[in-house]
């Protein structure tokens, strides 16, 4: 926990190299999370990155989590 709240205070300073490290460890189970919702995987793909684009909007506009990094990208999803 204390990991990801050190992750989060980064990708808040919008750091690349914490962005791509939450993308990373994230993306798989997002996608699968709305895979098993949605049937189409082009549909599944648009949404799994389009929860990424509203996280980097929320960085953006100072309105991203504060501690909940995990449930909110699931939130989103």
């Amino acid at each position: 926990m204390q990991d990801e709240l050190m992750l989060l205070d980064r990708a808040r300073a919008l750091d690349n190299d914490a962005l791509a490290e939450i993308h990373n460890a994230y993306y798989t189970a997002i996608h699968r999370y709305i895979s098993l919702r949605i049937g189409d995987e082009q549909t599944v793909e648009d949404l799994t990155s389009e929860v990424f684009m509203r996280f980097l909007n929320a960085l953006r506009d100072k309105s991203a989590p504060r501690n909940t990094l995990r449930g909110w990208l699931f939130g989103v999803a």
